[in-house]
């Protein structure tokens, strides 16, 4: 079931929020204009147009100054809907390359390029809509599928497993003194944070049962984290100096399923990234601080799930 969810969930998701990429700047023709590939995030989707099934291609013509900022953003072919061509443009003026386009000496330069985004629902509907989900334009998480009128009241013990845990494609790489005995350990670490994070806000806070067995009043909730970036991993392998130095912090995300634990009926499914408070500027880092990004990552997750979970248990 993990294994699915994530096929279906997680990479798919994942596929949407890669970094921009953008050719070298060339002259300011529109024959030659360089094109720019920019990701649309789940949270990027007008609510509107997700509740309607909108989707399509857009093409806009922005100027990227020469501190990487993106302005002036038009149409220059629509996507056939209204909303998610202004949803463009808002996501193109809004959008800074890390690294300006330059000239052939290196300097950089401010420049006209074309503009790709593409609109597309998010990836798992079929497979929601097998189990007869439908998405909830209202939830806090990034994308959320639940069966129709769910109600939660009748569930007071819950079953978790530990979760999941993959890397971001290409970590290893980045980080190449890291060992499989290194990333295991990550991953172990991650997945039992989770676990206990989760288990202290719906059981401690959420007044939950955490059992063993299926029942009729226990919901199964199994969960993924992927994608999972840790920006300055300490390893066993290198020499430990305390401490490092990083402009951005962990990012992960979360995929989540709930099933009725007696008849197996999917319940919902939910996806969610987010990225540490760290991130964005420099910081010191530490196992410390590793430890409390992650850990402070599940906590907003296991906080969304509960009071979720509360809704359907007010009378």
């Amino acid at each position: 079931m993990i294994k699915r969810f994530f096929v279906f969930g997680i990479v798919s998701l994942m596929a949407m929020t890669s970094s921009p990429a953008i050719s070298a700047a060339q002259p300011n023709s529109q024959a030659a204009m360089p094109r720019l590939a920019l990701p649309v995030e789940p949270g990027n989707y007008p609510d509107e147009s997700l509740v309607a099934s909108e989707e399509g291609s857009v093409v806009l013509i922005a100027t990227i100054g020469v501190d990487g900022q993106m302005s002036n953003a038009r149409v220059e072919s629509s996507s056939g809907h209204s909303r998610l061509d202004e949803a463009s443009i808002i996501l193109a003026n809004e959008a800074r390359l890390s690294t300006p386009p330059t000239n052939a000496a290196g300097e950089p330069v401010s420049v006209e390029v074309f503009v790709d985004i593409v609109w597309e629902l998010p990836p798992d509907t079929s497979v929601a809509a097998q189990n007869d989900l439908e998405l909830d334009p209202s939830s806090a998480f990034a994308v959320a599928y639940f069966k129709p009128d769910v109600d939660f009241a009748g569930y007071d013990s819950l079953i978790i497993d530990l979760p999941e845990v993959a890397f971001r494609e290409g970590w290893r790489l980045q980080h190449g003194q890291a060992t499989s005995f290194d990333m295991e350990r990550i991953r172990r670490d991650c997945a039992q944070w989770f676990l206990d994070v989760f288990t202290s806000e719906l059981q401690d806070e959420g007044g939950f049962q955490f059992v063993d067995e299926a029942g009729e009043n226990v919901l199964l909730i199994r969960a993924g984290i992927g994608e999972l970036d840790v920006i300055a991993p300490f390893l066993a392998s290198t020499f430990d100096p305390g401490y490092s130095i990083a402009q951005s912090g962990t990012t992960a995300t979360l995929g989540l399923e709930l099933f009725d634990s007696s008849s197996g009926e999917t319940l919902a499914r939910v996806f969610d990234r987010q990225q540490s408070s760290s991130a964005n500027f420099s910081a010191v880092v530490t196992r410390a601080s590793n430890q409390k990004d992650a850990r402070d990552i599940f906590a907003g997750w296991a906080e969304l799930l509960h009071a979720r979970l509360v809704e359907g248990r007010i009378n």
